[in-house]
């Protein structure tokens, strides 16, 4: 967190006002104490929560005498998690008799090494600057290491015992657009270390070049959920593309042909679970193309023995021949865990054990962030990673 010199708070007790750490002027709605970790979080300016109050709040303040310190709260949610401004929106069960709230963020359930806020007179607020979750096991699926929210309810009298806790994940945006645009770095799935593939990448980006309109063909025999999926994420990514290309979506005969290639367009086909193995190597499908020599893609796309409800093959393999796309992944450290409700797996990524990415068909938003900030950037297929550094869009 970046400070001026009237703002900079001393670690680990000093207690700043909202006017100090917003700029807000006049009646100062919330405090905030900072632990002793080098990463503070702010509280303020969010949509939800005005530095005069705002129609979001729900008043907390005590109706009687306070005679003991309040319950704990019964709930928290996290919501609108943005790993592009690494910000998150924390909303909580008022509790009776409490003046105000403890936000507790940590690594481990009802810690705190992470940071405390104080508010006052609201049930919600917006968490800025929170620090990365690392992987911690990519091997396995990218999974990260969890930080953990947890709300204290606090009076005159003392201070609750803690309540549930809700889990947050915060990835690393140039991590991910590193693993979409160039295959590189712990954001694959199966990253092996120093010395693979991954550790290197693709020196240059692939896909279709700026301006080309590109043709999804999609044979009949897809079903109609899956094809209203694959509709879906298109529309993501026509709207992520900035203008830079344009994605149609067409139905087609059953038959399309198995590695059929054609300039400007990509083919979505089914075809046996032996002869996917045959083309791809593996159980699910695969996507020959696009790059920047070609210019053309073909899609071969499987069931791998599923139900037609399966939604997530079809449209991981569109995302790769019309996108050009990598693998990329991030999990929570349990994907059956119910405190992650917020959390969207990635397209791009891999299905584990039935969960995450296979039910949806469509773009997680993060994923969208990151393929909306390289077209932004004036980059795509063609471009050098040297460039994508130069934006401060991957690390060097």
């Amino acid at each position: 967190m970046t400070q001026s010199a009237s703002d900079r708070l001393s670690l680990p007790s000093e207690i700043a006002t909202a006017e100090q750490i917003c700029g807000c002027s006049g009646v100062v709605q919330s405090t905030m104490r900072i632990s002793n970790v080098a990463l503070a979080l702010i509280l303020c300016g969010s949509s939800l929560v005005g530095c005069g109050g705002s129609k979001g709040e729900t008043p907390t303040s005590p109706t009687g005498p306070q005679t003991g310190a309040p319950a704990a709260s019964t709930s928290v949610r996290v919501s609108e998690v943005s790993f592009q401004d690494r910000t998150a929106a924390i909303t909580w069960a008022p509790v009776a008799a409490a003046t105000g709230y403890d936000i507790l963020l940590g690594t481990s359930r009802g810690a705190r090494d992470l940071g405390v806020v104080s508010v006052e007179g609201t049930t919600t607020h917006t968490l800025r600057d929170i620090p990365l979750t690392p992987i911690v096991n990519p091997v396995a699926g990218n999974v990260a290491r969890a930080h953990w929210v947890t709300v204290l309810a606090r009076n005159g009298v003392g201070v609750s015992a803690n309540g549930p806790s809700a889990g947050l994940l915060m990835g690393d945006m140039k991590g991910i657009v590193d693993a979409l645009f160039f295959y590189r770095g712990e954001y694959v799935p199966g990253y092996r270390g120093a010395g693979s593939f991954e550790a290197v990448g693709r020196p240059v980006a692939h896909g279709w070049p700026r301006g080309t309109q590109v043709r999804l063909r999609v044979a009949s025999t897809f079903s109609s959920a899956q094809k209203n999926a694959i509709r879906m994420a298109m529309d993501q990514l026509n709207d992520a593309f900035s203008g830079a290309l344009r994605v149609s979506v067409e139905d087609h005969e059953a038959d399309l042909g198995v590695m059929r290639f054609e300039k400007g367009s990509v083919f979505l086909v089914q075809v046996s679970p032996a002869e996917v193995l045959r083309i791809c190597g593996g159980p699910t499908g695969c996507m020959v193309g696009p790059n920047v020599a070609s210019e053309v893609a073909s899609g071969v796309v499987i069931e791998g023995g599923t139900s037609p409800t399966n939604l997530y093959p079809p449209s991981h393999e569109a995302g790769h021949g019309v996108g050009g796309l990598g693998h990329v992944q991030i999990r929570p450290p349990d994907q059956r865990d119910d405190s992650f409700p917020w959390f969207h797996f990635a397209l791009m990524g891999k299905a584990y054990e039935g969960y995450g990415n296979g039910v949806f068909g469509v773009f997680a938003p993060w994923e969208l962030d990151a393929i909306r900030a390289v077209y932004s950037a004036g980059l795509g297929a063609g471009s050098p990673r040297s460039e994508f550094v130069a934006r401060g869009l991957v690390n060097p």
